[in-house]
């Protein structure tokens, strides 16, 4: 639902060949080497949450962006992704092309994943979805309903009628509501990626797929 652009740039890195590895700390905010501000025209991140509304054909539905600093975001995203029904669809996206660098964008949809099965995933490829500026996931939940978008900027997103739970888990973690927050990708910045993630996005859509029922059964 968001609309983000893809990539604006993408490294091979390694310690000697991230230039911009020193932006990654902005007063008590910090950011997972999935992405930079470029050194002319980004935004300084600071941490919070707005809530804005946003229109899909003729409705109109509410929309939380949430900016968060990397030793809180995982935790986040489990206390959110906890939170939805037991059953949930997922879609899963890369920008990795063959040698590992940005390229055209690449979507697996994988409907009644188990969320216990989903929270699993996000552990076992905890680094991929932190680090990777190449990496997003989106999680639909039609029961409540709600949708949650960890974007490739490692933004949070959430959609619905309701978002009252969701403002809870970020208020608890000490994330107040900002609503002049800027967001990271507002303004120029770089995507962040490594040859070392290019095969977790299988990876991660096989293992989700253990999820999801068997239909032979």
């Amino acid at each position: 639902m968001t609309g983000q652009e893809g990539p604006v740039s993408s490294w091979n890195e390694s310690p000697k060949s991230d230039p911009l590895g020193t932006h990654l700390r902005f007063g008590e905010f910090e950011l997972t080497g999935a992405i930079r501000p470029a050194p002319r025209g980004g935004i300084v991140p600071r941490e919070g949450f707005r809530v804005d509304t946003y229109s899909s054909g003729n409705a109109e539905i509410l929309m939380l962006a949430a900016s968060i600093s990397a030793e809180n975001l995982f935790d986040v995203m489990i206390a959110m992704l906890s939170r939805l029904s037991d059953e949930v669809d997922v879609v899963v996206g890369s920008h990795h092309g063959l040698d590992g660098t940005a390229n055209e964008p690449r979507e697996v949809v994988l409907e009644h994943v188990a969320i216990g099965n989903l929270i699993s995933t996000c552990h076992t490829f905890a680094e991929s979805f932190m680090q990777d500026g190449c990496l997003s996931l989106a999680v639909i939940d039609p029961e409540i309903p709600v949708e949650i978008q960890l974007d490739e900027h490692k933004i949070f997103f959430v959609y619905g009628k309701n978002l009252a739970r969701f403002q809870a888990i970020l208020r608890r973690l000490s994330i107040d509501r900002d609503e002049n927050l800027p967001l990271i990708s507002d303004g120029e910045h770089i995507h962040m990626t490594s040859l070392r993630y290019r095969d977790a996005f299988e990876a991660i859509c096989e293992d989700l797929r253990a999820g999801q029922p068997n239909e032979n059964t």
